[in-house]
């Protein structure tokens, strides 16, 4: 995506990186998350599971939600950029600039759990278009509009 973003920006654009890095950033908030949820389970598994006190494993559970959303509300910066650089150079479908519009005004709600599952669905559509859409570069025309 930061490649196909970058071309179609041209040496000028900066939207490209700030996409790249709230996708990175963002599976990094993901990888901790997963690491705070499962590290009760690692713990009961190598010592005794009495050894684990309840407001230890909420406080634990509790952070790990916490960044868990914060990816989430994060990934609205990649959805953002990334429907910006389509409105202007045509790299992706006009459609799916606007749908991301809605996507990352959506993810702001990530509290409610239910905006993880847009996000990835963003990202699988996003990958299916990479993969079929023609590319642009900064140099060629921008999509006709649909």
């Amino acid at each position: 995506l930061r490649r196909r973003l970058a071309a179609a920006e041209g040496p000028a654009g900066s939207l490209a990186g700030l996409a790249f890095g709230a996708g990175v950033a963002s599976a990094v908030l993901w990888i901790v998350s997963v690491a705070f949820f499962s590290a009760p389970a690692f713990m009961t598994n190598d010592t005794n599971p009495r050894n684990l006190d309840p407001k230890t494993y909420r406080m634990i559970s509790d952070l790990g939600y916490e960044i868990w959303v914060g990816a989430v509300i994060l990934g609205a910066v990649l959805v953002w950029a990334t429907s910006a650089v389509a409105f202007r150079t045509g790299v992706l479908p006009r459609w799916f600039a606007w749908v991301g519009i809605l996507v990352g005004v959506i993810l702001l709600f990530a509290v409610v759990f239910l905006p993880a599952f847009v996000y990835w669905g963003w990202i699988v559509v996003a990958a299916a278009l990479l993969s079929w859409w023609p590319a642009k570069t900064a140099s060629s025309p921008a999509a006709e509009p649909a």
